[in-house]
């Protein structure tokens, strides 16, 4: 049985504020990515966890059903590893952000296990989150997501997909 650490972030809290570098090169904070969107979903992933790989077939198809939603990568490794992954997975993040050791955000999150997942309203507040793989919350997550964003959204886990993993 999995056990959330105890300062893990649930619905309700507020998503810590945070100033990371990413992909493009320049530095994003909570609300330069919320500015614009109904609601962000953040993954806290690491490249080479046998978890967040069996995840991000189901990532792309939330992306795919509502193509507002900002979908933010944290990538607790190097932006070599993490572009390497990237292609050899084929994900799709709006953008991703580099977060080096002490890892800070992870830690102000709980973040104890990856992927960890949040979903944030637009004024900062998560609407859900956990970590790992079920899939009884990715499918929460989705209609959570589909609602802050009004989009009707299609079940992104496969009927015959295993109901749970954690790496």
């Amino acid at each position: 049985m999995k056990q959330k650490s105890a300062s893990f972030l649930e619905a309700g809290a507020r998503f810590p504020d945070f100033n990371l570098p990413a992909d493009d090169r320049r530095s994003y904070n909570l609300s330069m990515i919320l500015e614009k969107a109904p609601a962000a979903l953040f993954a806290v992933f690491k490249t080479d966890c046998p978890t967040s790989q069996f995840s991000l077939p189901y990532f792309n198809r939330l992306i795919t059903q509502i193509q507002q939603l900002p979908f933010i990568g944290i990538s607790q490794d190097d932006r070599q590893s993490t572009s390497k992954f990237l292609k050899e997975w084929g994900t799709r993040f709006t953008l991703v952000l580099y977060e080096e050791d002490p890892y800070a955000l992870s830690d102000a999150l709980g973040v104890a296990s990856v992927p960890a997942l949040f979903l944030v309203g637009a004024q900062g507040q998560i609407l859900a989150s956990d970590y790992g793989y079920s899939a009884k919350f990715w499918e929460a997550l989705a209609q959570a997501a589909g609602r802050a964003c009004g989009v009707n959204v299609a079940p992104i886990v496969p009927a015959n997909a295993p109901q749970w993993a954690l790496g």
